[in-house]
């Protein structure tokens, strides 16, 4: 962590993207560390691996809705943009157009459970979703976090926290 800002860095890209047959980055070893996340306090971020790299921002709509903008880039190829993106982010079960798969993905435009997609997008998409369907239980409690895996939630929430008057 650096300020209010945050890096992480992956052990090492997964064999299905080593042998996607997407071009690897000039001057990138498929085999070191990554994929690697650079996060921009308050919302926006870098996300690098050996065949691609991406700029998000994370754009608050709703107090329980938000919108992604992901901008990916690829090294040339000769696959056209949507076989590359779906070398990229395979998702098995997922038989819509790969063109409108680029533009815009929901949980539900997949026929298989979101955990089975293998893209992380979708996975997440669905972890949100369930995480806040829980808090508006009854029953939420809030309790213990796991330190190592959780902190950096933690620590967002604190950055938050440190910018935000209180009333």
């Amino acid at each position: 962590m650096v300020g209010h800002h945050w890096v992480w860095l992956g052990p090492g890209e997964p064999e299905s993207r080593r042998e996607s047959g997407l071009k690897a980055i000039d001057g990138i070893d498929p085999g070191s560390p990554g994929p690697s996340v650079w996060l921009l306090f308050p919302n926006s971020g870098v996300q690098g691996t050996s065949v691609y790299w991406a700029t998000f921002r994370i754009i608050p709509v709703a107090p329980e809705k938000i919108w992604v903008d992901v901008r990916s880039w690829l090294m040339p190829s000769e696959n056209d943009h949507a076989t590359s993106y779906k070398a990229m982010f395979p998702t098995p079960g997922h038989e819509a157009d790969a063109a409108a798969d680029m533009e815009f993905q929901t949980i539900r435009s997949v026929d298989v459970h979101p955990m089975d997609t293998g893209n992380f997008m979708i996975e997440d998409m669905w972890i949100c979703e369930r995480m806040q369907k829980a808090m508006r239980s009854p029953m939420y409690r809030v309790g213990p976090m796991a330190p190592n895996v959780e902190s950096p939630l933690t620590y967002f929430q604190q950055n938050i926290l440190d910018f935000v008057p209180m009333a």
